[in-house]
């Protein structure tokens, strides 16, 4: 949903491990932080579940950098909120917030956004779906 909706255009890797320094800015990172049950009952089949899911967003370090990483993030949040449910593949999803600041202690000196969703997905659709 991401590729090519943002300034990082192609730049959105489905990992926490990505090369910032040899990747061009900006990027993108998604990948989820924590699971829980929404339901406490289970079996049977399907529970609901809530994943955090996190969307790491890198800039160049520049005097822009406020702006880029406000830009970044409107757009992402304009892509998830156009279609919350991900492509069919949640039930629903919700902004649970963003942290914002740089990082200068690499080699390679960024802005960096963590926007946070709560995503509550079923998992009968998993199954049903296979690995």
């Amino acid at each position: 949903m991401l590729a090519n909706a943002t300034d990082a255009r192609d730049r959105v890797y489905a990992t926490r491990e990505v090369p910032w320094r040899t990747v061009e800015l900006p990027g993108l990172s998604v990948y989820s932080l924590e699971e829980n049950p929404s339901d406490a009952v289970f079996p049977p089949l399907p529970v609901t579940r809530e994943v955090t899911v996190a969307i790491l967003g890198l800039v160049q370090l520049s005097e822009g950098v406020d702006d880029a990483i406000d830009a970044l993030a409107l757009q992402v949040e304009k892509a998830i909120g156009a279609d919350p449910t991900l492509g069919g593949t949640a039930l629903q999803s919700r902004y649970s917030g963003a942290t914002i600041g740089t990082d200068v202690e690499g080699r390679r000196p960024v802005g960096v956004i963590r926007i946070t969703y709560a995503v509550q997905y079923d998992d009968a659709s998993v199954v049903a779906r296979g690995p």
